[in-house]
């Protein structure tokens, strides 16, 4: 900044920047943004900025830092919303949030972006207003969501995911992400419960459901063991349609899922020895429908070890 903005040629009128793999996010890595703006461009110059990997930029919702810093450097998170191709939010704020800043309720919509990831992190308290008070005008165009739920279930939707997925109404391909523990039979659901949190109008979206199932390696007095029969042995799951105590998601599924895929991983535990041994099993199950009533169906089922 200290050779562009001086006498050596006046500011930059265009320019197409790189800013590293990392989303945007903190309030630092904002101001040093808006620092080189106001130092290198002039007033009405063109620019794009994109991440590695990605033909916009990656931003990380909320944002995190200085408050104080965010405000300052406003201009600056506008055109990071404005050219934003790929969105992580985190499903609760983590240490750090930004909960609040002048100037942040009238945040730009994430007009380019068109994939939301979801993850189910930080502390079970509400999202900033900035993002739960309009959802459907920040993420106008998002096609694709990717909900991350892990283990936490349906604690991903409290404080504010709810209302952000009930609002995508451009959305076209929804996927969660699931992880299951080993049990006396663990129970897995074809349409999870967070399936009735999408919009139940809207054209026909493609579901899919990816289910990790971990089974525990043998413990012993030292820690984990290679138990190689309990390595190979079967793993009974139980399977239900519908996720939650009233089959939550049937009016998404029925009047909007054209197409299912559950993908099942089930991976043994790494275990000490040997190289930390792991054995897996995908399953793939695809259901195909025409819209309308009567449609044909088609079902596709393919196991590989």
């Amino acid at each position: 900044p200290e050779v562009i903005g001086n006498n050596t040629g006046g500011p930059m009128w265009e320019i197409e920047m790189c800013l590293g793999d990392r989303a945007i996010n903190s309030s630092d890595d904002i101001q040093k943004l808006h620092a080189f703006r106001n130092t290198c461009l002039a007033a009405d110059a063109a620019e794009a900025y994109t991440s590695t990997g990605t033909e916009g930029l990656k931003i990380h919702l909320p944002f995190t830092g200085d408050a104080n810093a965010i405000a300052a450097s406003l201009p600056a998170v506008q055109v990071c919303c404005q050219q934003a191709h790929k969105v992580t939010l985190d499903g609760h704020p983590l240490p750090g949030t930004v909960m609040a800043a002048p100037g942040l309720d009238a945040l730009a919509p994430c007009e380019s972006a068109e994939e939301l990831t979801v993850k189910a992190n930080g502390w079970p308290d509400d999202l900033p207003g900035y993002i739960t008070a309009n959802p459907e005008g920040l993420f106008p165009n998002v096609s694709s969501v990717v909900v991350c739920e892990g283990e936490r279930g349906m604690e991903t939707y409290a404080g504010g995911v709810s209302g952000v997925l009930s609002a995508l109404s451009s959305l076209e391909r929804a996927t969660f992400e699931l992880s299951v523990q080993a049990g006396d039979q663990p129970v897995l659901c074809m349409v999870p419960e967070g399936v009735s949190h999408l919009p139940a109008e809207g054209e026909s979206i493609t579901l899919q459901v990816k289910c990790r199932f971990a089974a525990q390696p043998a413990y012993g007095h030292f820690g984990f063991y290679h138990d190689e029969a309990n390595m190979h042995q079967n793993v009974s799951v139980g399977w239900r349609v519908y996720g939650g105590e009233r089959e939550a998601g049937r009016q998404v599924m029925q009047r909007r899922v054209s197409r299912l895929e559950v993908h099942v991983d089930t991976t043994r535990g790494d275990v000490l020895g040997g190289g930390g041994g792991k054995n897996s099993v995908e399953m793939h199950r695809v259901a195909k429908k025409k819209a309308g009533k009567g449609g044909n169906k088609r079902d596709k089922a393919t196991k590989a070890d």
